[in-house]
C-alpha cells in the first residue's frame, strides 16, 4: 500500500498488505497532577494544585508501569516522591492510570534523575540533597498488588557524595543490575570536575554496593566549571558515553569514553581521553543518547553563539569516538541556561531518536533519523506540544511506553 523507501520498516495492514510506518507525531492529552490517583485531563498543573518541579521518570517494562519522581513543591519540606502511572489500551486510545504517591525522604531534593534496573526491576533515582548539596540514591518497586500507589519505597538511601556543591546529577543503566552516577561538583575539594561511581545490585544483601570514588574529568576550575549534561550506555560495546560542557577548554564540547573492569565494590571505570564534538563555540547543555539500530552516537547541544540547538553523530571504535558535522535543528532561538535541559531517546520499532526540548517557552519533540553509512542524521517537521507556557525545566524525562506500536512517550514537566 503505497511506496515503500529502502530500508524502511514496514507494517502488515489488514487487507494482507505491507506499507511503510511513517515517522510522525500526534499530540496527547495534557495531564494535571492534582495530588489525586486520576488525572484532570487537558489542563496543565497552575499554583493551586500540588505542584511538582524537578522531575524524573522511569519506566519498568517488566511490570508495565512507571514512576515519575518530583520535588514535592506542595510541602514545605519539598521533600522527594514518587508516583506511579500506567496505561490501559493502545495507541492514541490509550488512558493513563494515576496511581498514588510516596515520599521517599524528608528533606529537600532537587535535580532527579531516573532509570530503569531492568535485571532486578528497580525504579533507581539520583538526585541532590539540598541542605549539603550532596548526591543521593535510592529506589522504588513496582508493586501492582499495592493498588493505592502501585509500588514500595524499599530502596535505602545510599550517599554517594557528601557536603559538596553538586549540580546536574546523571544517570544511566549499564546492564547486570549496574547503575552508573555522576554529576558537576562547582566548588569545595575538586572545584568544576566530575566525580562518578557504579553501584551493582547486590541479590544477598538487597542493596546496591558502591565502588570507589573516580573522576571523570578533572580539568575544570572555580568559574569555569566541566559541566556533565549527557550519560548513556553503549550495550553494545560494553562503554559508558558521557558528553559535557568543558569549562577547562573554551567551554566546547566534550566526549568521553568509559570502560568497566571487575565488579561489586571492586569495579572501577578508567576513562579514554576527550575528543570534542564542538569547537567553534561554547556548547551548552550536550545531552546524549545511543541509536541502537546503527550503533551511532547522538549529541544535541546548544550553540552559544546563537542559542540554537544543534546535533552531531559520533562512531565508537574501541574507546575513539569519531564524529561527523553540526546539523541545526530548528532556527529558532532557543532558551538559554541550564534549567532547560533536553530530552533524547531512542525508538526501537521505528528506529529513530526522539528529541523533546524548549523552544520560546514552547515544548517542542522531533523526530530524527540516523544513517548507517555516515556520522549524518535529518530531522523531520517539529510538533508544539504545549505554547504560551513558562517550561521551568524544559521536557528533560521523557520514557518510552511499549505498547503495541511502541511509538508511545510520555514526558513530565513542571509549567509555570
Amino acid at each position: 500500500n503505497g511506496s515503500i523507501a529502502n530500508n524502511k520498516a514496514v507494517k502488515i495492514d489488514t487487507d494482507g498488505k505491507v506499507s511503510q510506518i511513517k515517522s510522525t507525531f500526534s499530540a496527547r492529552t495534557v495531564f494535571k497532577d492534582d495530588g489525586g490517583n486520576g488525572p484532570d485531563n487537558g489542563t496543565p498543573m497552575n499554583g493551586s494544585d500540588t505542584v511538582s518541579y524537578d522531575n524524573a521518570i522511569a519506566w519498568s517494562q517488566t511490570t508495565g508501569m512507571g514512576t515519575v519522581f518530583y520535588k514535592h513543591n506542595g510541602i514545605s519540606s519539598k521533600a522527594l516522591y514518587a508516583r506511579g502511572f500506567s496505561f490501559t489500551g493502545t495507541g492514541d486510545s490509550g488512558t493513563r492510570q494515576q496511581h498514588g504517591s510516596i515520599a521517599l525522604n524528608t528533606y529537600r531534593s532537587e535535580e532527579p534523575d531516573a532509570i530503569w534496573d531492568e535485571a532486578n526491576n528497580n525504579l533507581c533515582v539520583l538526585y541532590k540533597k539540598d541542605s549539603n548539596n550532596s548526591l543521593e540514591f535510592t529506589w522504588t518497586d513496582p508493586n501492582t498488588s499495592d493498588t493505592s500507589d502501585m509500588q514500595d519505597a524499599s530502596g535505602t538511601i545510599i550517599s554517594i557524595k557528601s557536603d559538596e556543591h553538586i549540580q546536574q546529577p546523571r544517570i544511566a543503566y549499564c546492564g547486570s543490575g549496574r547503575i552508573f552516577a555522576i554529576c558537576s561538583q562547582t566548588s569545595g575539594g575538586g572545584t568544576g570536575d566530575m566525580p562518578c561511581r557504579l553501584l551493582t545490585y547486590n541479590s544477598s544483601t538487597s542493596t546496591y554496593d558502591m565502588n570507589t570514588e573516580s573522576y571523570a574529568e578533572t580539568g575544570g576550575s572555580s568559574g569555569n566549571s566541566c559541566l556533565i549534561f549527557g550519560a548513556a550506555y553503549h550495550a553494545a560495546s560494553g562503554k559508558i558515553i558521557i558528553t559535557y560542557r568543558d569549562g577547562s577548554n573554551n567551554n566546547y564540547g566534550a566526549c568521553r569514553v568509559g570502560t568497566i573492569t571487575g565488579s561489586g565494590t571492586s569495579a572501577s571505570i578508567s576513562w579514554s581521553s576527550k575528543t570534542n564534538f564542538e569547537t567553534g563555540t561554547g556548547a551548552s547543555k550536550p545531552n546524549c543518547a545511543i541509536d541502537v539500530g546503527t550503533g551511532k552516537v547522538v549529541v544535541v547541544y546548544q550553540k552559544d553563539s546563537d542559542s540554537k540547538y544543534y546535533s552531531v553523530v559520533g562512531s565508537l571504535s574501541g574507546t575513539t569516538m569519531t564524529w561527523g558535522s553540526a546539523v541545526e535543528i530548528d532556527d529558532e532561538t532557543q532558551n538559554t541556561g541550564v534549567a532547560y535541559a533536553t530530552g533524547l531517546v531512542y525508538m526501537p520499532t521505528l528506529e529513530k531518536m526522539a528529541l523533546h526540548y524548549t523552544a520560546s517557552e514552547t515544548a517542542r519533540s522531533k523526530v530524527g533519523t540516523v544513517s548507517s553509512s555516515s556520522n549524518t542524521m535529518t530531522w523531520a517537521n517539529q510538533l508544539d506540544i504545549i505554547a504560551d507556557n513558562k517550561m521551568y525545566l524544559g521536557i528533560q524525562s521523557v520514557a518510552i511506553l511499549p505498547d503495541t506500536t511502541g511509538r508511545s512517550m510520555v514526558a513530565y514537566f513542571g509549567n509555570e
